[in-house]
């Protein structure tokens, strides 16, 4: 094999890895909530908009990997735990992305400029949901994020939940482009 070809086959492997990204720490959960625990495989965020039309950020934790993929093609993973959390932000232009910081978990009729609606949840073997648990208090603090292929969205949260449970934690969730209707189990 000729130098020229040996540069080359080292040049495309270079390239391949490149394409992997550094392995990311998808996060950590510490808590039962509802009898539920995570053991965080995976991390993904994505943007939809609410009821008004508002965006709003998603972060989903679970704790079975490929999440992203699932969802990618409408579906579910079946017997998973997961957190997830909606954020928004009250601004005077309704298209705008909600800003990094903190976002006050509601309950009720609270309604802060900056709000989060964490909750807690589970599939079944068939990917039905049970019904979550919200958090009644505390906070999601977004440290940052790029809402692109490739990006992704750091932060931490500390949260009560209506039985005095507490959940706190860490995330770096990879961007996930998808429509967050899902139909189906994989």
């Amino acid at each position: 094999m000729g130098r020229s070809v040996r540069w080359s086959s080292w040049w495309l492997i270079a390239v391949a890895l490149a394409g992997c990204g550094p392995a990311r720490n998808p996060g950590s959960f510490q808590g039962t909530v509802n009898g539920l625990t995570l053991d965080v495989k995976d991390s993904l965020f994505f943007v939809h908009p609410d009821r008004s039309g508002e965006p709003l950020l998603w972060l989903l934790m679970v704790d079975r990997p490929g999440l992203c993929e699932a969802m990618k093609t409408g579906h579910l993973l079946p017997k998973m735990n997961y957190f997830q959390a909606a954020m928004g932000e009250t601004s005077s232009d309704p298209s705008a992305l909600p800003t990094p910081g903190d976002f006050t978990a509601v309950y009720g009729s609270s309604s802060p400029s900056r709000y989060a609606a964490p909750s807690m949840n589970s599939t079944d073997e068939i990917c039905s949901r049970g019904l979550p648990t919200f958090a009644a208090g505390g906070t999601v603090t977004v440290g940052d994020y790029k809402a692109q292929a490739g990006g992704s969205m750091t932060g931490t949260f500390d949260l009560t939940f209506a039985a005095g449970e507490q959940a706190t934690g860490d995330f770096d969730a990879g961007f996930c482009d998808i429509s967050p209707v899902v139909g189906g189990c994989q």
